[in-house]
């Protein structure tokens, strides 16, 4: 089994990519639409560039922990993987909500805001 730590990489590891795909899917909203742009757009490639250096760490611990990616499927209610730990092919499924509340949470801590403070 691997160990919590490596638990918390494999959940990164499926995070961080999409975290990029969000900042992406808004700068393109940005470029569209605010008066200011440049600013905006320069702050969202700052957090992709941030999410990158964390995604290659994680992918560094992830090899030297022996750990590899088999299979990524992304499904409409959820995110499944298959993954190598120390010669045993395990399944971990992510479901979309969760997923949703730890990509809010990530992007928060990007940008040092304290999420609990937001009214929905």
């Amino acid at each position: 089994m691997p160990t919590p730590k490596e638990m918390e990489a494999i959940r990164s590891y499926i995070e961080i990519p999409i975290v990029l795909d969000v900042l992406q899917s808004n700068i393109k909203i940005v470029e569209q639409g605010f008066r200011i742009p440049v600013i905006f757009k320069a702050s969202l490639i700052n957090l992709q560039d941030r999410a990158s250096i964390d995604l290659k760490s994680i992918k560094k611990f992830l090899f030297n922990a022996g750990i590899k990616i088999i299979e990524e499927q992304r499904l409409k209610e959820s995110i499944n993987i298959k993954y190598l730990c120390r010669g045993y092919v395990r399944e971990f499924q992510m479901l979309h909500g969760v997923l949703q509340s730890r990509i809010e949470s990530r992007i928060s801590n990007y940008l040092n805001v304290d999420i609990s403070k937001i009214e929905r």
